[in-house]
């Protein structure tokens, strides 16, 4: 009596290598073990660009010369030099591949339904537009507002021709040009990264300072369109925003340039109406500093903080919130400096008149000032305050003591 073993191979049936108490017809199939998922889950494991090498090279031509061996294995012999890549294979293979996804994507579309062809046509038209749009880039950096005001950057824009880039500002809110500036000055600090070609650079002067007042910018929001010519693409991409932090930097430069002008009636007029507290922190530190500056250079007439203490009774938020009160407390002390030096000052060391008063008049000033202090003595102190403290009033406190020691006759 044959065996069982005998009578299914008789009848064309062979045992699997793995699994021997399973037979089958179909001499296709050698194994029983199959992966739990197509790709394999242990693939998943991989970088994606083993992955991608492993899609795109055509092993056939190494499975030829060796067996038993798997892609990763050849892949790997590969990249150590064990193995030459063949080109002409992996190419060859790469161009049937697409061909074959295109085919099977044409076939697709031609034999489904009409509304079914539209809506995948819809859904996937976004993704080609954001493909083109990644591509149409422009390589370049926004580096910001130097100490002349003037915004600046850099823009390679060679691959869409050899003309040097013009680049063109646009205020997005106002939706005007405010600046127009070719990028061909020198960055050496670039020289890697534009392969030798230097003169990329761009240094615009915005019409923002000069042909809008304080109030339009500070107190709006502030979008840039940094546009490249060439291209008519922004450079980084994307919109610049001015932030209130930029705002701060800009107006505190602009203030210096106006005050050191002559030209502070803007700023006053700001001082005077606007409510926003920080661009009104801003110009008050640099008018303190400025202030302070004058003095220890013998300039005690019209000292810039007058144009807030002149505008403590017409704008409310000159003296609301932590940061304006500190702001008041300094500028009481510092006008409190200036005036006691007048007043103790009667040997005329100080060409000192920053009041016109008289002695009587002075000593009730001071009294006034020693009372608005007292009422501001509870306010913790900021750090911005604790500087200007240190860089600019004890300066004075220390001519304050001079003078009274220097004085032919002391004062009592």
């Amino acid at each position: 009596k044959e065996s069982i073993d005998q009578y299914l191979s008789r009848k064309g049936f062979h045992q699997l290598r793995d699994t021997p108490l399973l037979w089958t017809r179909d001499r296709s199939k050698q194994s029983n073990i199959v992966p739990l998922s197509n790709p394999s889950e242990s693939e998943k494991y991989l970088d994606d660009s083993v992955q991608t090498l492993l899609k795109n090279i055509d092993f056939t031509a190494y499975k030829i010369q060796i067996k038993e061996t798997s892609n990763l294995l050849f892949l790997k012999k590969i990249v150590s030099g064990e193995l030459d890549l063949l080109p002409r294979w992996h190419l060859i293979a790469m161009i049937r591949n697409k061909a074959i996804y295109r085919i099977r994507n044409i076939r697709m579309i031609s034999v489904s339904p009409l509304k079914k062809h539209h809506k995948e046509i819809t859904s996937e038209q976004p993704q080609l537009e954001s493909t083109t749009e990644s591509q149409e880039i422009v390589r370049g950096h926004i580096d910001g507002f130097g100490k002349s005001l003037a915004l600046s950057g850099w823009v390679d824009a060679k691959q869409f021709g050899p003309k040097t880039s013009s680049i063109q500002i646009i205020w997005s809110e106002k939706n005007q040009i405010i600046a127009q500036t070719e990028a061909n000055l020198s960055r050496p600090d670039l020289h890697d990264v534009m392969g030798g070609d230097i003169n990329c650079g761009f240094s615009a002067e915005l019409k923002l300072f000069t042909d809008y007042s304080l109030f339009d910018w500070l107190d709006q929001a502030v979008t840039l369109q940094i546009v490249e010519s060439k291209s008519g693409l922004a450079i980084q991409g994307s919109p610049w925003q001015v932030t209130d932090e930029m705002k701060g930097y800009l107006v505190e430069e602009i203030t210096t340039e106006k005050i050191s002008s002559g030209q502070h009636e803007e700023i006053s007029e700001y001082l005077s109406k606007s409510i926003n507290r920080r661009a009104i922190c801003s110009i008050r530190k640099r008018l303190l500093e400025l202030s302070a500056i004058r003095c220890c250079t013998g300039y005690w007439n019209n000292l810039p903080i007058e144009l807030t203490i002149q505008n403590y009774n017409k704008n409310s938020a000159l003296d609301y919130g932590s940061d304006s009160e500190s702001a008041t407390r300094l500028e009481l002390i510092l006008k409190a400096f200036t005036q006691s030096i007048e007043y103790i000052d009667t040997s005329k060391i100080h060409d000192n008149k920053s009041g016109d008063l008289n002695q009587s008049a002075l000593e009730h000033e001071l009294l006034n000032i020693n009372s608005m202090l007292k009422e501001r003595s509870f306010i913790g102190l900021q750090q911005w305050e604790h500087e200007i403290w240190q860089i600019s009033i004890i300066p004075i406190s220390e001519i304050f003591i001079s003078t009274l020691f220097l004085q032919d006759i002391p004062k009592k």
